[in-house]
């Protein structure tokens, strides 16, 4: 029995390795005839194609990471108070003419243009989240900008109400 275990523990091991796949070579023909129990060889087999999966699965996302648009440009850069805002089952429209909608990644800007990007990053956990500017507000002196229910989650401020940002205007893409 030991011999047994101790065969395995080591067949295993060399599967961990890389080493087995020689033994997983002589036993791919028998296996695939049959679909018996998984012996230590295919074991062996079977970490090797999920390590090959794996790297053409990172392989393919480092491609596609290449091909990404590069990050937004930072165009302006101010600190202050964020609040944020819900109008509970209401949805009214906001100053853009959209219906509010609490769950999207909006915000309420004095005097940026609608359809403005803007990164919001609260300073105190360093949470941070990408915006649309939708609406006009805060209307209360002091803060910088409103952000939606859906923006504050992300944020981790919906506990606190008010937390000191940093909020990054986003150069708009092909323009």
């Amino acid at each position: 029995m030991r011999t047994i275990m101790i065969a395995a523990l080591s067949a295993a091991g060399f599967a961990l390795l890389g080493t087995a796949a020689a033994i997983a070579a002589d036993n791919s023909a028998e296996a695939s005839k049959k679909s018996a129990p998984l012996s230590p060889p295919n074991i062996g087999a079977k970490a090797k194609s999920e390590a090959d999966s794996k790297g053409a699965a990172s392989a393919a996302a480092n491609a596609g990471a290449a091909d990404a648009e590069p990050a937004p440009r930072v165009i302006a850069r101010r600190q202050g108070i964020a609040s944020y805002y819900g109008y509970g089952k209401r949805r009214p429209r906001t100053a853009s003419g959209q219906r509010f909608d609490p769950n999207k990644m909006t915000a309420a800007h004095m005097t940026y243009p609608f359809g403005t990007k803007v990164r919001v990053t609260n300073k105190r956990n360093g949470k941070s989240v990408i915006v649309t500017i939708n609406d006009r507000g805060p209307n209360t002196p002091g803060r910088i900008i409103d952000v939606s229910t859906g923006a504050a989650n992300v944020l981790g401020m919906r506990r606190d109400g008010l937390v000191p940002v940093v909020i990054e205007r986003l150069e708009r893409h092909g323009g």
